[in-house]
This record gives C-alpha cells, structure tokens and sequence, in this order.
C-alpha cells in the first residue's frame, strides 16, 4: 500500500511539473502507404457519455479542446481507413511516462489504408 501511494504521489509530481501537457490534443493525420494528409478523419476521445471530437482539415491537422484532468485514448476513424485508437498516455514496462498529442508539439497519426489490409 506504501508502495502504492509513493507511485501515485511521483506520477502527480511528474505530471503537474512537467510543463509540457496542453489543454487539449492536437497533430496530424496521414495515410501510412501515400504519406499524405488525410482530410475529413473523424477523431473523437475514448470516452463515455459526452465525447469531444472534430474532424481534420485539409493539410490532416486536429484540435480537440481537453480541459479535464485526465487523458483519454483518441480513436481516429474514416471511410478509407479502419478505425484506429492511439493512446495520449502511456508508459511501457514501468519506464518514463511518455505522452502523444498533448504536447507543445503536434504528433501524427498514420492510417493504414483498408485495401492494404
């Protein structure tokens, strides 16, 4: 239990000095054989209830206001590309907590075409 509140106070030290997390997510969004942006892509948190969401324009870019205090998987979906959820926050085996679309910096998302499947 010790250990457990430890890990929980680190984690929120980390996040609330981090200065790198935004008040909402943003990026890019391409198609992973063309390379090129892909418009109209329905992204949308992964959430219950009342989900904020938008659609890419036409050079891929996205912005989703996230005010809340917690990061939520973002599902990026079209008619050419099959549904594809990206988690925000991640660690991987205990490591660095690493974040993707909530930074100063916009990541991108590739979308794998559905007739490459």
């Amino acid at each position: 239990m010790r250990l457990y509140k430890m890990i929980l106070l680190i984690s929120v030290f980390l996040l609330s000095c981090s200065g790198t997390r935004q008040p909402y997510y943003h990026g890019y969004v391409y198609d992973e054989i063309t390379r090129k942006p892909v418009s109209n892509v329905l992204v949308k948190e992964n959430i219950r209830g009342n989900p904020k969401f938008t659609r890419t324009a036409t050079n891929g870019y996205f912005k989703i206001e996230n005010n809340t205090q917690y990061f939520s998987d973002l599902i990026f979906s079209d008619a050419q590309h099959p549904p594809d959820t990206i988690p925000t926050a991640w660690t991987q085996h205990g490591e660095k907590l690493s974040f993707t679309f909530v930074t100063d910096k916009p990541d991108t998302a590739f979308l794998r075409s559905k007739n490459k499947l």
